[in-house]
């Protein structure tokens, strides 16, 4: 119902649709509306003979839209109890996926405390039953080997010396020592690296164009990769620097493609292994005329 100047008003006939649930919910008429009278408050500004703050002797009504009659005690409410009834509506309703999934498992837990309310009882623990002392045994004997019993001592009899072998080589150690230190050391064969084999054109404006080589290069979207291998001795590196403020058009072509790139300096230089990289930057690309 909703009120105006002390005057009744029939939520039935509102065209407000919260108004109207409310009115289905509280029914029609001033028979069903109660009445609550709050004891004068104390200094605290609590009604007198109340608790606030103990709560577990409150009862919910859970779900009264939906006509269920499930009422739960707030003291009830343990996490043991919870784990117990979640246990059991498992197994007959579905995983939650979904807002009204987890709404239906939550009623559900709750129906499941409201029927079997000895779930929500702690249950007792017994005390802990002694045990009776233990026995006294006494440890077995035990039994030493017999004494040692000398041997007579037999002395050992001498072996023959040995006669020198008159053909057999004789070694000088000298000669040997000599042998060693006058022999050239060995040294590890190296693996010539190949020579680059990528020859690069670049041309800066108003200054000229040179030739360089690689021995790889790589071409991406907006970037461009020299790579040269510094185990090389006989080839020359050429990386670009990075220019003046007052720029100046740089382009580059590889050998063997049909495209010009007009290319800016990056200033990022890496090295990995042997092999030292240059990061330059594509502005634009074009074909080769």
């Amino acid at each position: 119902m909703e009120t105006s100047r002390n005057h009744y008003h029939n939520l039935a006939t509102t065209t407000d649709p919260e108004l109207r649930q409310m009115a289905l919910q509280l029914g029609q008429g001033p028979a069903s509306l109660r009445g609550v009278v709050v004891p004068k408050a104390t200094a605290y500004g609590i009604p007198r003979g109340t608790r606030p703050h103990d709560t577990k002797d409150v009862v919910v009504h859970i779900d009264p839209h939906l006509g269920e009659d499930i009422r739960v005690r707030l003291g009830d409410i343990t996490a043991a109890a919870v784990d117990r009834a979640t246990h059991e509506v498992e197994q007959y309703t579905e995983e939650p996926y979904d807002m009204d999934s987890f709404r239906t498992r939550g009623a559900a837990i709750m129906r499941s405390m409201a029927n079997f309310p000895d779930l929500t009882k702690t249950a007792e623990v017994p005390p802990p039953q002694q045990s009776p002392p233990p026995q006294y045994s006494p440890a077995p004997v035990q039994q030493y080997p017999p004494a040692y019993t000398a041997q007579p001592y037999t002395q050992p009899q001498p072996q023959p010396l040995q006669q020198p072998d008159p053909n057999a080589r004789r070694v000088s150690p000298l000669s040997a020592l000599n042998q060693m230190q006058a022999a050239p050391p060995q040294q590890q064969a190296v693996a010539a690296v190949p020579q680059p084999n990528i020859k690069c054109i670049f041309e800066l404006e108003n200054f000229g164009s040179h030739e360089a080589w690689y021995h790889e290069v790589l071409i991406d979207t907006g970037f461009a990769v020299l790579v040269y291998n510094n185990d090389c001795v006989h080839g020359s590196k050429y990386f670009p620097r990075m220019t003046t403020e007052n720029q100046v058009r740089m382009a580059m072509m590889v050998e063997g493609t049909h495209e010009v790139h007009q290319i800016q300096t990056t200033g990022v230089e890496f090295t990995h292994g042997p092999y030292e990289y240059c990061v330059l930057m594509i502005e634009q690309t074009v074909p080769a005329p």
